[in-house]
């Protein structure tokens, strides 16, 4: 067809050959629904902030960038490194992306790390380009001075960078291990293991929050059912989160009962303008 051929795969009418479009019907009825991974809630990115270990660099990499993609709501690809050989539009967000704040004024990311954990008020992650083709699109988040605070852990990963290199392009999941200091990359096993090894710990399971339904994935959704269920916008979401449209309920469909809350209530005490023909049963129901 890019050659200016007809359609190999259409009729004389130009439409799909019947017998095609019977097998693609075929394959999706057959299909399993797809099952959504569940929204990690933020007791897991406390524990995970708790039991940073302060002696192994990839642990460290590995727990602070859990606890930044949950408050910035990011893609997994935008963090971690796949395979050397894969090709995808998104990258990573590195070194020169990070803009650290104290109130309006920049902070040099070169400061000593107890001056800038004390004066860092916020920091912006700017995406050079991102899946849905989107660029030089910003998120900005401000510290909330406790032990799960996502500036703190942006003003480790760079400060840990910074102690190595000074190249700006340095992916924010690079950490450098051994005494030849050498770079490696977060992987996404690396943050979906730490994850399910975290449900398991913490025994979330009584909650219907099992390994098997965490991955990497449930980071961004958990961000987004934390900002919903504390009364955010949907719009406001949609801006953090980077989505064109409301998918972001998508990612916490499984976990509807924060959605839920005081519907029924809702529902039952709408006023209703009933027409003629539903008089006489509204009648017979209030009777």
């Amino acid at each position: 067809m890019l050659d200016g051929q007809p359609d190999p795969l259409a009729d004389e009418k130009g439409q799909r050959h019947i017998i095609l479009k019977r097998q693609i019907e075929n394959y999706r009825r057959h299909d399993p629904s797809p099952k959504r991974k569940l929204a990690l809630p933020h007791i897991a990115i406390k524990y995970l902030n708790v039991t940073r270990a302060d002696n192994n660099p990839r642990y460290q990499a590995i727990h602070d960038l859990c606890t930044i993609a949950w408050f910035y709501l990011l893609r997994v690809g935008e963090y971690t490194q796949t395979t050397q050989t894969a090709r995808r539009r998104t990258i990573q967000f590195r070194l020169e992306d990070v803009t650290l704040w104290n109130h309006t004024q920049v902070l040099c990311s070169t400061l000593p790390l107890q001056t800038l954990l004390s004066q860092c008020t916020a920091a912006t992650l700017r995406i050079s380009n991102q899946k849905n083709g989107r660029r030089n699109q910003v998120i900005h988040q401000e510290a909330t001075r406790d032990v799960t605070c996502p500036i703190a852990a942006i003003i480790r990963r760079v400060h840990h960078i910074r102690q190595h290199t000074s190249d700006p392009t340095t992916m924010l999941g690079t950490y450098f291990t051994g005494h030849k200091h050498v770079a490696k990359q977060v992987t996404v096993t690396d943050i979906t293991t730490a994850l399910k090894n975290t449900v398991q710990v913490l025994g979330l399971a009584r909650y219907n929050i099992t390994p098997a339904d965490i991955s990497s994935q449930s980071l961004r959704a958990g961000g987004a059912m934390a900002l919903h269920l504390g009364g955010v916008p949907a719009h406001t979401i949609k801006i953090l989160g980077r989505w064109s449209s409301d998918t972001f309920l998508i990612y916490i469909q499984e976990q509807i009962t924060g959605f839920s809350a005081g519907l029924s209530t809702q529902m039952s005490s709408t006023p209703l303008t009933p027409n003629a023909a539903i008089q006489p049963t509204l009648r017979l129901l209030n009777s």
